[in-house]
């Protein structure tokens, strides 16, 4: 597995690099706060050792991933009294299940983070197929707190609390075995 990213990789690439030194094309409330976003991501993607590209952004869409994971738990925390509960946390569903998605395109696959680590670790590979199958069972549960909106907000949350816990777990699951295979944490950007 070569460890260039793809044309789409690049082009992203290219434009954090234009953010970060406040050069894109378009200019909008808030520029400041997404230059500074965009410098921190790029030091993300400069990792020591032998890690490559693909690790720095499996980073970046950990740490959204992350921020997503965290709103969902405040947006269940609040009062389910006060205006708005239920959309906040609809919406914040929506967050995780879009950063998560993010997160296996980056992971999965010919030319994903899992398929680089088993080449460059083979003993890995019986983790990479365990967090992959993780992947299809974590979509099944944050589809499941979708359609449990129509709850009553006690169920919502204990539901929410399950998946969130088991994200976590399988965050740590591939904060281990990056570790394992480079020797890198890639929870620094949490």
């Amino acid at each position: 597995m070569s460890n260039n990213p793809n044309n789409s990789d690049t082009e992203w690439l290219l434009e954090l690099e234009e953010s970060a030194q406040g050069t894109d094309l378009y200019e909008a409330p808030g520029g400041q706060a997404q230059m500074e976003t965009a410098k921190e991501d790029i030091a993300d993607l400069s990792v020591e050792g032998p890690a490559t590209t693909l690790v720095g952004i499996a980073r970046i869409k950990r740490r959204s991933l992350g921020e997503s994971m965290r709103a969902l738990e405040t947006s269940i925390s609040r009062a389910t009294s006060s205006d708005g509960w239920a959309e906040d946390v609809q919406a914040s569903i929506q967050s995780v299940r879009d950063a998560f998605h993010e997160h296996i395109m980056v992971t999965e696959g010919s030319k994903g983070l899992l398929a680089e680590i088993v080449d460059l670790a083979p003993r890995l590979s019986g983790e990479a197929v365990l967090i992959e199958k993780e992947h299809q069972s974590l979509e099944d549960a944050l589809r499941s707190l979708e359609r449990a909106m129509g709850s009553e907000a006690e169920a919502i949350r204990r539901k929410a609390t399950v998946v969130l816990g088991r994200l976590t777990l399988h965050r740590q699951r591939g904060a281990d075995i990056v570790y394992e295979a480079y020797n890198v944490d890639i929870a620094t950007a949490d």
